[in-house]
């Protein structure tokens, strides 16, 4: 039996990951601005900061994303992640967008 816990983890990990990648890409495609690349690595350290993250927070997390009639404010955080907001971990910005949708 799959422990869903780590299920969780592995695709909020492989999500900052696919969205590190991404920043890498644009950090080619317009190599004048550093912020895509100063993303990208805070984006690869908040995927490497899953492995810590809280059951209870995962779960938190992934009950309200579920929930949540678009996932529009979850991708705006991502977007945001390295740019001009910078949660020091995994857990750091679950909590934030657990805050957000029930606060």
């Amino acid at each position: 039996m799959t422990d869903p816990t780590f299920d969780m983890a592995s695709e909020l990990r492989e999500e900052f990951e696919r969205q590190a990648e991404w920043r890498r890409e644009k950090a080619i495609e317009f190599p004048h601005d550093r912020r895509n690349a100063e993303a990208a690595a805070h984006l690869d350290k908040l995927a490497a900061s899953v492995k810590d993250c809280p059951p209870e927070v995962l779960e938190a997390f992934y009950e309200l994303f579920e929930d949540a009639p678009d996932s529009e404010e979850w991708l705006e955080m991502l977007r945001r992640a390295g740019l001009d907001q910078w949660p020091d971990t995994a857990e750091q910005l679950c909590r934030n967008f657990i805050a957000a949708r029930t606060g």
